[in-house]
């Protein structure tokens, strides 16, 4: 069977379940032509060597299975020529399953995968423990700084390869993949803050002086606003409905009076409530209130006629 990954994957057992859910068919043609699939080339090389971790099946003396993932810096999983990989073993938990598996059975499945592209490379071969004194571990034991302490080196002889779908893969991402995009974020809200136009401290030409003296947050995405006489004093008496006319500086710069009803008033006269929400007719108000007023911001106010 040329395709030498199928040849090794595709048992007689498969090929009829393959069969029963109508699937045969497409993979027949693997059984035509020259052998392929079992000699790196450029794409599975470079795919290979971008990344820094992988998942490696092997089988216990007791035929289960069992998988592990092997990690360290980009390129860890060395292509060392067309038909052979090696790698580092770090020190871990020490365990030692995959280790002692590959002893009485060393054949590997290996999986490598790219989330963010959502691809995926599968993999089987032969792996061999290398001598401390093979140049080809003296090879692998270069980390390029790589802080590990390592125990043994592998060669793994490719038997076969075959490059998966992106289905079901989820893309993820990795600290170092996003930090150039949080990066440009962050400068680009800062230079945003730094050129944006700082909203006034003082609005209107209105015969009432008043200032933010508190807000807090109502149901249904309302929020209120009190107001209180810029020098403290009580505010005038106003009969139930009465409408204040507050200055709203709109993102253009322009200045609107917005009438707003006086919800509530102090039992002294001491402020003046007023309730705003980014779902009432005046909206657009409302969002630059909502996003602007703030404690302390003095606003010249008028009654509505």
């Amino acid at each position: 069977m040329p395709h030498k990954y199928s040849e090794i994957v595709f048992t007689e057992t498969v090929k009829q379940l393959q069969s029963a859910y109508g699937s045969r068919e497409g993979y027949a043609g693997m059984a035509n032509g020259p052998d392929y699939n079992d000699v790196l080339g450029p794409r599975e090389a470079a795919f290979i060597s971008a990344r820094n971790s992988c998942y490696m099946a092997s089988v216990t003396e007791t035929g289960w299975p069992y998988v592990q993932h092997k990690g360290g810096p980009d390129g860890f999983m060395r292509v060392l020529d067309e038909r052979t990989l090696g790698f580092v073993d770090f020190s871990g938990n020490r365990q030692y399953v995959t280790a002692g598996n590959v002893i009485n059975n060393n054949r590997v499945s290996l999986f490598f995968m790219d989330y963010p592209h959502r691809m995926r490379l599968k993999l089987m071969g032969i792996i061999s423990l290398l001598d401390d004194e093979d140049s080809r571990a003296r090879t692998l034991y270069e980390l390029g700084g790589y802080r590990a302490a390592i125990e043994r080196a592998y060669v793994i002889h490719v038997e076969g390869f075959d490059w998966n779908c992106p289905q079901h893969i989820t893309p993820r991402y990795s600290e170092y993949e996003l930090e150039p995009v949080v990066n440009a974020l962050l400068a680009k809200r800062l230079k945003d803050a730094s050129t944006s136009h700082q909203y006034p401290q003082e609005l209107g030409a209105g015969a009432l002086p008043l200032v933010v003296t508190g807000i807090r947050q109502l149901k249904g995405g309302m929020r209120a606003y009190l107001l209180s006489h810029i020098d403290g004093v009580a505010l005038p008496e106003v009969s139930s409905g009465k409408k204040l006319r507050v200055p709203v500086q709109l993102p253009d710069a322009s200045l609107v009076l917005q009438n707003y009803v006086i919800t509530s008033v102090g039992e002294s006269g001491e402020y003046y409530e007023i309730a705003v929400g980014e779902r009432t007719p005046d909206s657009n108000c409302a969002k630059v209130i909502i996003s602007h007023f703030s404690l302390g911001l003095k606003l010249n106010c008028d009654f509505s006629v």
